[in-house]
């Protein structure tokens, strides 16, 4: 289209690599949720047994959520990776918080490294 210029190119540029990008995630959504063959997924290796106590009791969503604050990234890494605003990132990270029963990030990640998880629902004892 004539007369865009530069910022119009970039904005055709972002668009066209978010709608590939969206194109892959359906096409892998759509393989692995088919009637054919799929090649298994790798399995999870969930770590030291801490880290699967400290995950129970919380939806998938905040076991990914939770996971990526265990790989270092922040609010807006995440947001970035799950597709979603850092809101609600900062949503899910309040209920992972009251869910396990912790106040921070590091404390999050302590009890995912060593396992000394309360059970869900249990706030913990200050």
């Amino acid at each position: 289209m004539a007369g865009r210029g530069a910022a119009g190119n970039a904005a055709t540029t972002l668009d066209d690599t978010l709608a590939e990008s969206l194109s892959d995630r359906l096409r892998a959504w759509a393989a692995a949720t088919s009637d054919a063959e799929v090649a298994p997924a790798p399995a999870w290796n969930p770590g030291p047994p801490g880290r699967e106590s400290a995950l129970a009791g919380l939806t998938p969503r905040e076991r990914e959520v939770a996971l990526a604050v265990l790989d270092g990234m922040s609010n807006a890494e995440i947001a970035r990776r799950l597709w979603v605003s850092e809101v609600t990132v900062k949503k899910h990270l309040s209920s992972i918080f009251a869910k396990t029963g912790v106040s921070s990030r590091t404390q999050l990640i302590k009890r995912m490294l060593m396992g000394s998880a309360p059970s869900v629902g249990t706030a913990a004892v200050k």
